[in-house]
């Protein structure tokens, strides 16, 4: 992702998005249901270190599947468990 818009800068961010896949076709796709967990970014790709920036997104993900979280729910005005996984990634766009 280049902020600027100069092809030539060496800056680089890599935007990393959670998006609900839970909500109908038309839903899960727009802007107000996807989240921007964190942006990586510096003068070079984090290419095969990419873990080491995941490593707390993933600690989450694993302890939100395995145990889950109390949320309320504000339509029934009751509280219930939520579980969430992680269904795919995307890792490099240009690529495709």
């Amino acid at each position: 992702m280049n902020l600027y818009g100069n092809l030539s800068n060496k800056y680089s961010s890599w935007p990393v998005l959670l998006m609900i896949y839970n909500l109908s076709p038309l839903l899960c796709m727009k802007r107000k249901h996807m989240m921007l967990s964190m942006m990586i970014s510096g003068s070079k790709q984090p290419r095969n270190d990419i873990d080491v920036y995941l490593k707390s997104l993933i600690v989450d993900l694993k302890l939100l599947w395995k145990k889950g979280a109390d949320v309320y729910y504000s339509y029934f005005q009751e509280t219930l468990y939520l579980h969430a996984m992680l269904f795919c990634m995307i890792n490099d766009f240009p690529a495709y």
